[in-house]
């Protein structure tokens, strides 16, 4: 028993461990895109499949002592195949398809050694069904979820911020040579085993009631297959549409990666493990209560504030793979068709990830995947209620009426889901879609609002639901500079005031972009400048260059020499660097947004080094930082600090004129005579450190206290200060303490290839008061549009 139950335990945590470290060495060569973990999770369903497949295949035709010689050849044959550490010569040039080449890279790093682990949990607890006779194997599922847990949870905690992504490849590698002894010994036993009939006897009560509540010992029909399949798939949709809308929305961290992972497994255990918890009356109300409030945020959109999409997104996919797995559980077979109940659920689970990453980007422009699984979720739950007449609930209840019931309220949860589908892919009433795609990277929309007679006709590109330049299509106006590149914007000023300019005969400027979007920075070129953008998305090249006009007419208008490079902008720098073709940039302006989360390879302390190469000895690193969900400002200041700038922060809260919207830049040079320019100073910012400093400063002058230095440095002058203040002001200035300490950490945060994440950045804004009342807001505007409408 003992090593069945610790081979199963070390292959599920090798098997869990090794998902977020792969996806995170991979992440930065494909963008830093949501899509990249949905993808990695499709290649670990896939690999799941052929694992318990080849499980189902061992048990059903080869005899033990040629199961155990098969395995123990894998188990040899991986293990030449370590350590698991992608080549860089699998890096993408920007012309392949993502999906294929993620699926190609982690195929040649950890393609088989992921094969070996997966096969594990199904082999094994057939064999122990051999070993043990009567006894039940399904404990040994639970035990392998819990393994599991343990690795997601231990990942972003232990192992992540402390190992650097080599030594955890390395020590992956070693653990999976420990578990290889450990399987080959489990094997080396089933080989001694005799090779006579030795079929699991029938379960005893104890083990039939504590592990197999209400399953089934006679053969599964072909229904009941399609069940098992259809209550694993669900959740595997859920899974990755939840994970993908929320990284989508926040960031694309490890942590958001994990959450949903580690509550999908946790409810694999409660259901398998301890079936009692699996209480109908209070998961299925709860189911649809979560139902109802994931619909809440997804009318709501960029309104609900992030911890409200979080909680409602998440807690709808948790309670909805709960019922999943508990009715799953629910009908478990005999032991005798054990491999083949785990080829379902892997079947399902393979095909929910093969429909949100294959099949969903090709049949919807939106993300309705979700939607999909949401409403999949409700069907699937209420006939797996009703497949097992001897429920003891239909002694109380008439199986008709139960029926009858259950598609009143099935039909009534769908019908909003239905509904948020349908109006998420229409056109506003003022706007006209121009051109939609769906690709690996997003969403684009182009769409055009305004009238010709007005000469405000606009055209906007959307990625998701962020706006990524607009653009007006009057001739008069078609190279304004609007949204994040305005007049008076940090990278305008940069270009505006760079020394080069400044001179008596102006000189031309090279400038590095980073991230296209309509093209808009060159509009900022004169005629002789060259602007190079650096674009990973060809869908975008095609927007810019089809439906939006900056590149165009800056080309004729300006003479301007602008040009686009497909492809990760830190891959392609790279390549540059190692072909002897420094840029030289005068100016490399970083805005490479995804939707509304940024990758975070391409602020880091060695990416920044990397563009400094490229950059003029008196060129600006110019990064944009406007964001909903995320302060980068601490990053942006430390980075500076640690490579030797004085970095100037400049917020345009409220521009010039209507073309723009307000925006956030850092800008980092070495140029003493930018850094002295009387019109930089001016339009200079306070670090949040400094304002919150300020704040505090204040407060305790105000109230009485002495400077804010002495105070500070003295925790138990601090404490002295708070006692002597009222139960408001203590409120107060424990909010601006928090405040400030935050602001602290954030500015002490520095980011290298192996240690950062975005979670270190989010703002944690929780305001229940807040959020109620965005939430009536929201509802009396709905309330308001629907009344205008009817008149």
């Amino acid at each position: 028993m003992f090593r069945f139950s610790l081979t199963i335990f070390s292959s599920a945590f090798l098997l869990f461990q090794v998902q977020p470290l792969i996806a995170r060495f991979i992440l930065p060569w494909f963008g830093g895109t949501p899509a990249v973990w949905s993808t990695c999770m499709l290649f670990f369903q896939l690999i799941l499949l052929a694992g318990y497949s080849y499980a189902h295949l061992l048990n059903s035709y080869l005899t033990k002592q040629r199961q155990a010689i098969v395995h123990l050849s894998l188990l040899g044959l991986a293990c030449l195949l370590l350590p698991i550490i992608p080549n860089e010569s699998l890096q993408p040039n920007g012309d392949q398809s993502p999906v294929f080449q993620i699926l190609l890279v982690l195929s040649a790093t950890i393609g088989l050694p992921y094969f070996v682990v997966s096969t594990t949990g199904p082999l094994l607890q057939s064999w122990f069904a051999k070993t043990y006779p009567g006894r039940s194997p399904y404990r040994l599922f639970a035990l392998s979820n819990f393994g599991s847990l343990v690795a997601l949870l231990t990942y972003p905690f232990v192992f992540e911020p402390y190992l650097r992504q080599n030594t955890q490849a390395i020590s992956w590698s070693t653990g999976f040579g420990l578990f290889a002894l450990l399987c080959g010994w489990c094997a080396v036993e089933i080989y001694r085993l005799p090779d006579t009939d030795t079929s699991p006897k029938e379960i005893d009560e104890d083990e039939k009631s504590s592990a197999n509540k209400f399953s089934d010992h006679s053969k599964p029909s072909p229904w009941r297959v399609m069940l098992w399949i259809g209550l694993s798939m669900v959740p595997s949709i859920l899974l990755l549409a939840v994970t993908n809308q929320v990284c989508q929305e926040i960031a694309v961290v490890p942590f958001l990666w994990i959450v949903p992972l580690a509550l999908y497994l946790i409810t694999f255990i409660i259901c398998f493990e301890a079936p009692a918890l699996y209480y109908r009356p209070v998961f299925y109300p709860m189911f649809a209560i979560s139902m109802l409030l994931a619909w809440t945020c997804l009318e709501m959109g960029v309104d609900a504030k992030m911890w409200l999409q979080a909680t409602g997104l998440i807690s709808a996919f948790f309670f909805g793979s709960m019922v999943c797995h508990g009715e799953l559980s629910c009908n478990k077979p005999s032991n005798q068709y054990l491999t083949l109940y785990y080829l379902a659920i892997s079947v399902g689970g393979a095909l929910g990830g093969i429909f949100v990453v294959l099949i969903a980007p090709n049949i919807f422009e939106s993300y309705l995947e979700l939607h999909v699984g949401l409403i999949l979720a409700i069907a699937l739950t209420a006939i797996a209620f009703h497949a097992r007449t001897e429920n003891p609930f239909f002694k109380k209840v008439n199986f008709r009426i139960s029926a009858t019931v259950s598609i009143v309220l099935s039909i009534g949860l769908c019908v909003p889901f239905l509904h948020n589908a349908y109006t998420s892919i229409q056109k506003k009433d003022d706007e006209t879609i121009v051109y939609r795609v769906r690709d690996f990277w997003g969403i684009l929309t182009v769409s055009d609002s305004g009238s010709k007679e007005k000469d405000d006709e606009l055209r906007k590109l959307l990625n998701g639901r962020i706006n990524h330049g607009n653009q007006y299509k009057d001739q008069r106006w078609r190279l304004y500079k609007t949204t994040y590149y305005c007049e008076g914007s940090g990278v305008g000023l940069a270009v505006e005031r760079h020394p080069k300019r400044q001179m008596v005969n102006p000189l031309n400027l090279k400038i590095g972009v980073i991230g296209l979007g309509t093209g808009t920075m060159a509009a900022w070129a004169e005629e002789g400048d060259e602007v190079l953008f650096y674009e990973i998305n060809p869908e975008v090249k095609k927007v810019a260059e089809e439906f939006f006009f900056y590149l165009g007419e800056s080309r004729q208008q300006k003479n301007a020499k602008v040009n686009v490079i497909l492809g990760d902008a830190r891959i392609q720098m790279m390549k540059q660097e190692k072909a002897n073709a420094l840029q030289n940039f005068d100016i490399i302006a970083v805005d490479a947004f995804s939707s509304d989360a940024i990758p975070r390879h391409l602020l880091t302390k060695e990416c920044v080094e990397l563009y400094q190469r490229h950059l003029h000895p008196d060129g600006i690193i110019a990064i944009h930082i406007s964001n909903r969900f995320l302060d980068l400002e601490g990053i942006c200041y430390r980075l500076g600090i640690e490579l030797g700038y004085q970095p100037i922060l400049i917020n345009c809260n409220d521009p010039e004129d209507h073309w723009g919207y307000s925006n956030t830049w850092v800008l980092l040079t070495h140029s003493d005579e930018f850094q002295n320019d009387p019109i930089i100073n001016m339009n200079r910012a306070e670090w949040k450190i400094e304002w919150q400093a300020t704040y505090l400063e204040d407060f305790i002058k105000e109230n009485g206290g002495n400077s804010k230095d002495s105070l500070l440095k003295e925790k138990e002058g601090l404490s002295q200060f708070r006692s002597s203040l009222s139960l408001d002001k203590k409120t107060e200035f424990d909010k601006l303490i928090a405040q400030h300490n935050l602001a602290e950490k954030q500015f002490d945060v520095l980011w290298t290839d192996d240690f950062g994440s975005l979670w270190q950045v989010i703002r944690l804004e929780f305001d229940l008061k807040s959020s109620w009342q965005d939430l009536k807001d929201w509802w009396q505007d709905s309330e308001d549009e629907e009344v205008e409408e009817e008149d």
